[in-house]
């Protein structure tokens, strides 16, 4: 979260900078700033994103409270971004993907639990 807020602090500098000095566009200081800007929000926050499956998806694996291929999809996919999130933009897409996942295998398996007779709020330890 915090190199989020570095790369916001740069990028509010550029727009602050630009808007005094119109030439500024132009500066190699200006592209320098725009990569590190693109890869401080794009890579590292990758890299962040990543971090979260992997905790996500062991607690998944150690409280079993949704299905199993969803935690390992879930480390799958971030063994990619950590080690793609250079290469690739498309890993972006990655962490919404599998958060779209366990959503619908939770709300799945809750329709398969209230089929069953489970009544809201009813504690079952699978």
């Amino acid at each position: 979260m915090g190199l989020l807020f570095v790369a916001a602090s740069v990028l509010g500098a550029m727009l602050i900078a630009s808007s005094n000095t119109p030439e500024f566009a132009e500066a190699s200081l200006f592209r320098l700033c725009r990569t590190l800007v693109y890869y401080l929000a794009s890579v590292y926050a990758l890299k962040m994103a990543a971090v979260f499956m992997m905790t996500a998806s062991m607690m998944i694996l150690r409280t079993g409270f949704t299905a199993r291929w969803t935690a390992l999809l879930g480390v799958t996919m971030a063994i990619a971004i950590l080690i793609g999130a250079q290469a690739f933009d498309w890993m972006l897409f990655l962490l919404p993907l599998w958060v779209l996942c366990v959503s619908l295998t939770i709300l799945y398996e809750d329709l398969l639990r209230a089929g069953a007779g489970y009544k809201p709020g009813q504690l079952d330890l699978y």
